[in-house]
């Protein structure tokens, strides 16, 4: 995660433009899914 921070800041000091695509989507929502279940379960999951 510390890497997207930088990378994000890293465009924002260059004043470039951020391109997201559907892969950096569904891996962000691969580790939101993996947050709730964590939550549900108390416990650690595997992603």
């Amino acid at each position: 995660m510390h890497e997207e921070f930088d990378y994000f800041a890293n465009r924002l000091l260059a004043d470039e433009v951020d391109y997201p695509d559907g892969r950096h989507g569904l891996e962000d929502m691969r580790i939101i899914r993996g947050i709730h279940e964590a939550a549900d379960t108390r416990g650690p999951v595997e992603l």
